[in-house]
């Protein structure tokens, strides 16, 4: 049997764009994984994750909320470009869930925060 290259390029484009589709649904239907601060270590680096605690030690700097999860001396959390929700709703002493990403920085481990909502 014969292919002409109209075909197989054909083909070759709906194999690809497939494949991409399925590696976005996979990335983003990744569920992240419910830990307490605490438990965080290195073996969670660029895992996302869904974190509850208490804020404290909260301040702002050039458009990134910066904040310590689990109260003074906890996890850092980092919110960049923080909407005005979220400014007015994270105060100190406030029980918050956040979803992120955990990095290092400074040899540091913080979370990257996509999500921050108040408890209660």
């Amino acid at each position: 049997m014969e292919f002409n290259d109209f075909l197989v390029k054909k083909v070759s484009l709906l194999v690809s764009l497939a494949g991409i589709i399925l590696l976005l649904f996979l990335v983003f239907m990744e569920e992240p994984l419910e830990i307490s601060p605490g438990e965080i270590d290195e073996s969670w680096l660029n895992k996302r994750v869904i974190s509850e605690g208490v804020i404290g030690g909260r301040f702002f700097s050039k458009d990134t909320l910066f904040f310590s999860l689990g109260g003074e001396g906890g996890l850092k959390v980092v919110v960049f470009s923080p909407t005005v929700r979220e400014l007015g709703e994270i105060r100190d002493n406030e029980l918050v869930k956040v979803r992120g990403v955990v990095k290092k920085y400074k040899g540091q481990l913080e979370i990257i925060a996509e999500e921050v909502e108040t408890i209660g």
